[in-house]
């Protein structure tokens, strides 16, 4: 039986932080609920999981693993939505 293993990796998207220009490295303060997704953070993962959709991502079956962060978790809903 031959399987077929295909990995995408996708960045989440800006985060709240970015978005004002702050740079924070601190990896408690990146699972807090005020380091997720921006506005446009989710506009550029809605995008991503569109692209990730045309090129035939998930078809039939798929596992998304987010790292643990608060914008790749939202991230993560955002492209299983789609």
């Amino acid at each position: 039986m031959l399987i077929d293993w295909r990995y995408f990796l996708v960045r989440a998207g800006e985060s709240e932080y970015e978005s004002l220009g702050i740079i924070n490295t601190n990896p408690v303060a990146k699972t807090s609920v005020d380091s997720g997704l921006s506005k446009e953070g989710k506009k550029q993962t809605a995008k991503a999981a569109l692209a990730l959709k045309a090129m035939g991502a998930c078809e039939a079956n798929c596992w998304i693993w987010p790292s643990i962060t608060q914008r790749a978790y939202q991230a993560a809903e955002i492209i299983a939505a789609v």
